[in-house]
């Protein structure tokens, strides 16, 4: 199947989903799409990023995709207590190199229209792609509607792991720049290819108006 092919069938089961998202909005009175997806005050109680974004024409070789929802539920009060627990999907495919792969979501950290979005592999198709129990990292940038300038960019991973919670909110307000360009000499990190501007698709980042950790 072309890539093209697959990202519209992928646009086509998510379309649900994203109008069903656009519903709770405009029921919850936000001032629009484009506040709302990395509004710090007000909305839904929880993080999230959600979305699909192609990043290159699906004719080209290495056009990629990325899929990802995911959220970080409030804490649980009581004994005994609950942090807050990542919870989501997410897949990722490339042509070139043949990519296919599909996880759950380990870790999320979101601040304000940028989050880190951490994973573990558990299904994995293509030539080249990663072992299922590996660890990705992503980077996904909400810059507005209708979605054109959002972007995504793969991170390395150390070791290869599944990234724990701590990781990606170290990564978002502790590392930087420089955290990821270190992480890429280590040879035993683990780090996609493809990235960038997306081309077609839209990622929705909203920052919980009250967090008490990730």
């Amino acid at each position: 199947m072309r890539l093209r092919d697959v990202f519209n069938k992928e646009v086509e089961m998510n379309r649900s989903m994203r109008l069903a998202s656009l519903a709770l909005l405009a029921a919850l009175a936000l001032p629009g799409a484009s506040q709302a997806s990395h509004s710090g005050g007000s909305g839904p109680k929880d993080d999230f990023v959600a979305g699909t974004g192609l990043v290159g024409s699906p004719s080209e070789d290495d056009a990629s995709t990325l899929h990802v929802n995911a959220r970080v539920e409030p804490p649980r009060l009581g004994f005994p207590p609950r942090a807050n627990e990542p919870k989501g999907r997410f897949f990722f495919r490339q042509a070139e190199p043949d990519i296919d792969i599909a996880g759950e979501v380990t870790c999320l950290a979101v601040d304000d229209n940028r989050a880190i979005v951490g994973g573990r592999v558990d299904k994995s198709k293509g030539d080249d792609s990663v072992d299922e129990g590996s660890g990705v990292l992503f980077e996904v940038v909400d810059n507005g509607e209708p979605g054109g300038d959002d972007e995504f960019n793969p991170l390395p991973v150390p070791s290869g792991e599944p990234p724990a919670r701590g990781l990606c909110q170290f990564l978002l307000n502790e590392g930087g720049d420089i955290f990821p360009t270190a992480l890429r000499r280590i040879q035993s990190a683990l780090s996609l290819s493809g990235g960038g501007e997306i081309e077609r698709g839209n990622f929705v980042v909203h920052e919980a108006a009250e967090s008490s950790g990730r």
